[in-house]
């Protein structure tokens, strides 16, 4: 019964936090106010700064429930698998984007301005909304280290707490 309270006052949270992340990109000011902070330089300009907080901080927010449930519930070789794969698919996604900027970016741009290329490959991952990389990357990080760190305390004989 309380591992149920439980389950569903940090359902209720995680859902709150959820939408008041959506909030970010609304609260801080109109996107065509020329007073509201973007990212330029000579790799681009993109769009205002509190929409990318907000869009970064929703997805970051969205895909904490699902990964704290997966590593209460999954096995340590599923959690293992499972955070490698998510992991590889981050880093496939960051190469593709690396890639794929240095075949459009840096044939159009000046040779004095081709050692922006750093700043340029950052900028379009962090400018990029349509695929969630960063989150899909750390939560394949995060489950490869928890079945790491759970496995180590099974190796050395200690109980696992787990609900249910």
């Amino acid at each position: 019964m309380v591992s149920r309270i439980c389950m569903a006052v940090s359902l209720a949270i995680w859902v709150a936090a959820v939408f008041a992340t959506l909030q970010i990109g609304t609260s801080w000011g109109d996107s065509h106010d020329h007073s509201v902070i973007s990212i330029c330089g000579p790799w681009g300009c993109g769009p205002p700064m509190h929409a990318l907080i907000g869009w970064h901080a929703f997805c970051l927010t969205l895909f904490v429930m699902p990964v704290g449930l997966l590593i209460q519930r999954l096995s340590i070789r599923v959690l293992r698998i499972l955070g490698l794969a998510l992991t590889l698919s981050g880093l496939v996604a960051l190469s593709g984007i690396g890639i794929y900027e240095a075949t459009t970016w840096l044939p159009k741009v000046a040779v004095a301005e081709q050692s922006h290329f750093i700043q340029r490959w950052m900028f379009a991952l962090v400018t990029l909304t349509d695929i969630p990389v960063i989150p899909v990357t750390m939560s394949g990080v995060t489950m490869v280290l928890s079945a790491i760190l759970r496995g180590g305390k099974e190796l050395r004989g200690e109980q696992l707490v787990t609900s249910g």
